[in-house]
This record gives structure tokens, C-alpha cells and sequence, in this order.
């Protein structure tokens, strides 16, 4: 991280501290969805294959907080079939799908 900061200082000449930074983020995300609709964070595995991520900031690991995140994302992000869940926190999330009304169900997902 520290070598990240380094280079954003030093390229952009950009110093920020965190809550300050956390306050813009809003800000930047929507002036980056107007720019390239339908983008999304992204990664790259070890096979060099392109992965998808996305993410919430919510009250905690609940259910409800996994109804919400799985709600939004199958209507804003995932918006084809065939797509995959995998996560750590299968307890939950079978919960909220199992409320989700078989929006997450195959052949969706």
C-alpha cells in the first residue's frame, strides 16, 4: 500500500489522508460510472483470467445485509444467466437466496 501512496504522490502530486479520501470516494465512483457505464472493479487471476468484484459497505455480517448486497447486485451488475457465487460465507448467503424469490436460481446463477 505504502508503495501505491508513494506513487500517486509522486505522478500526481496528490496527498490525502484517509477521511478525507473516504468522504470523495462517492464522488469519484459516480464520476467513473458516467464516464465508462457498466464498469466494475476487476482483477486477474493466476491463469490470467479477468474476475469481477464487487462489494458493500454494510452494518455487519448479517442476513440481512446479504439480502441487500445479492438483491443489488443481481439487478445492477449481474444482469445475464449463468453466473457464479463463491464466497466464504455460504451460511448467509443460501439464506438470502433462498428469500431472493429464485432470482438466483439456475439457469441464472
Amino acid at each position: 500500500m505504502k508503495f501505491i501512496i508513494a506513487e500517486v504522490q509522486s505522478r500526481f502530486n496528490y496527498i490525502d489522508n484517509w477521511k478525507v479520501s473516504y468522504q470523495t470516494l462517492p464522488v469519484w465512483l459516480k464520476a467513473i460510472i458516467a464516464k465508462m457505464l457498466r464498469s466494475l472493479a476487476m482483477a486477474q487471476d493466476g491463469n490470467q483470467n479477468i474476475v469481477l468484484i464487487t462489494f458493500a459497505i454494510v452494518e455487519g455480517e448479517i442476513g440481512d445485509a446479504w439480502e441487500f448486497f445479492l438483491t443489488n447486485l443481481r439487478r445492477y451488475i449481474v444482469t445475464r444467466d449463468g453466473m457464479g457465487i463463491i464466497s466464504n460465507h455460504y451460511n448467509y448467503i443460501d439464506a438470502a437466496i433462498a428469500r431472493s424469490n429464485r432470482t438466483w436460481s439456475p439457469p441464472r446463477a
